[in-house]
Formats: C-alpha cells, sequence, structure tokens
C-alpha cells in the first residue's frame, strides 16, 4: 500500500522539508517561509491569482472589498504564527477583523511533490537523480545566456526554477524549486536578471 502524499503540507511539514532542502538550521527554514510568504502574497490582485506556492482561507477575496489589506503580509512576524496549527494571525478578508487563517504550502514548489506511482515505469522512477549544485549553477548560466543571446526576457526568480527543472529533467536530474531559487539569488546570477521595473524597451534603449 503506497504512503499518501498531500499536494499541500502543514506549514510544520514545509518547515522539516526545507530544512532537508536547502541545509538550513529549523530558524533559518522559519524565516525563509516567513520571507516567501511576504514576496508571494503581497497586496497585489494579478500577483496573488500567479503565485502557486501557497494558498490562504478565504483570500484574495479581501481585495473586493479593499484595494489593499492594510498589514497583510508585509508585517508578518513570526509571533503571528502557529507553526503546528499552520495558521497565520491576519485581517479576515470579509469582515477585516483580526483572526488565525489556515495556510498551507505547494507541496511541488518546495520539492516534496507526490511519489511516483506504483505503475511507473521503473525506469522512469531511477532517471530523475539529483542534481548536484554545480550543475544547477551550469544549467542556470545556461538559461541566462540563452536569453542574452536571444536578446530575450531574463526569467526572474520565480520563474527561473521551472525553466531549469525542464533543462534538468532532459538529462534525467530533478532539483527544487527552492533549491534553483537559492543558487539564482548568488550575486553572479542575480546581476543577470532585469532590475525591478525593467523592460524589454527600456533596456534596449539605453
Amino acid at each position: 500500500m503506497s504512503t499518501y502524499q498531500p499536494n499541500w503540507l502543514r506549514l510544520s511539514e514545509a518547515k522539516t522539508r526545507i530544512v532537508s532542502v536547502l541545509s538550513l538550521e529549523e530558524a533559518g527554514a522559519e524565516a525563509w517561509l516567513i520571507r516567501a510568504i511576504q514576496d508571494q502574497l503581497r497586496a497585489d490582485p494579478e500577483g496573488y491569482a500567479a503565485q502557486t506556492m501557497f494558498r490562504v482561507q478565504g483570500f484574495p477575496t479581501q481585495w473586493k472589498r479593499r484595494r489593499f489589506p492594510r498589514d497583510w503580509p508585509a508585517r508578518l512576524t513570526p509571533d503571528r504564527i502557529d507553526w503546528q496549527a499552520s495558521t497565520i494571525h491576519g485581517l479576515h478578508p470579509v469582515t477585516l477583523m483580526a483572526t488565525d487563517l489556515f495556510i498551507e504550502v505547494s507541496a511541488t514548489a518546495i520539492g516534496a511533490g507526490e511519489r511516483p506511482s506504483a505503475d511507473t515505469d521503473p525506469d522512469e522512477q531511477a532517471a530523475a537523480r539529483p542534481a548536484s549544485e554545480a550543475r544547477i549553477r551550469t544549467e542556470v548560466a545556461a538559461v541566462y545566456a540563452e536569453a542574452a543571446g536571444q536578446k530575450a526576457k531574463p526569467p526572474n526568480i520565480k520563474e527561473l526554477g521551472k525553466v531549469v527543472q525542464q533543462r534538468l529533467a532532459t538529462a534525467g536530474l530533478g532539483a527544487a524549486q527552492i533549491q534553483i531559487q537559492k543558487i539564482g539569488e548568488e550575486d553572479a546570477f542575480k546581476k543577470l536578471r532585469r532590475p525591478p521595473g525593467a523592460t524589454v524597451f527600456s533596456q534596449r534603449g539605453k
């Protein structure tokens, strides 16, 4: 009988996985998750709809009532989080009263997706080997080199994970998006991305 592998993880489960994937201490994993919540769940309806890392009870219905959630999630602090209950203390999207909101993390986004089923070809299961950090860096560099050569928009840090995962898959390798993004945040790659607000047109005009 196969073990159940959820598509959405509680905060405590996600924290344990991040400790493993990124080789962080528990406090570092908590800080990583808080920053990810702040970055992904911005006061922006389109941005919220586009993100696939988190789902929060009742959101994003709040934008039907106010243009911007008052302090969500920029002022999120550790004391507002119950890791075991998987809740965050914030404004309810309808009543706008402070309450505990249930939040979950995508298993796929942090490299903890469902395991291959029993029907999966054994050769395919064996083929997906974890990529080394050196190989990931090679693929990240190749992605940005190709974008520069084609004068195309280089992927931002949120897009980078999927692009590199696709390249690794062709070689029978795999890596979690958060691991790829961590490497993508290194100075050598950060400078290859456009600064916030820059466009193809504005950069060509320089």
